[in-house]
């Protein structure tokens, strides 16, 4: 089965990451997303939370800890998405995109 882990909402120039969390997101400038969690490899354990942090143009970033993943079993990395539900033709820019793994 596919677990999920951190997941975010891009909507109507809003920031959605959980019930909580809304930001407003300037539709001039870049944006920079940093996500951390710390996994399991694999192994059984009983939540991972992540890390979020948004930079924006203006050199202002908010910071987001213990956020819940969106399966609470989540602990190994298998695939990375960027995905569009929109009904009309748009577009989003992605850029610069790095992964790592850090022991």
């Amino acid at each position: 089965p596919y677990l999920t882990g951190p997941r975010l909402t891009i909507r109507n120039g809003k920031l959605l990451v959980d019930p909580d969390i809304e930001l407003e997101l300037p539709a001039d400038g870049w944006v920079r997303f940093e996500i951390e969690a710390a996994l399991a490899g694999g192994e059984a354990k009983e939540s991972t939370t992540w890390k979020l942090r948004v930079a924006f143009p203006d050199g202002s970033e908010r910071v987001f800890v213990d956020l819940p993943c969106a399966s609470p079993q989540f602990n190994q990395l298998n695939w990375v998405g960027f995905t569009s539900v929109a009904t009309d033709t748009t577009v989003f820019y992605l850029d610069s995109f790095t992964l790592d793994c850090k022991p």
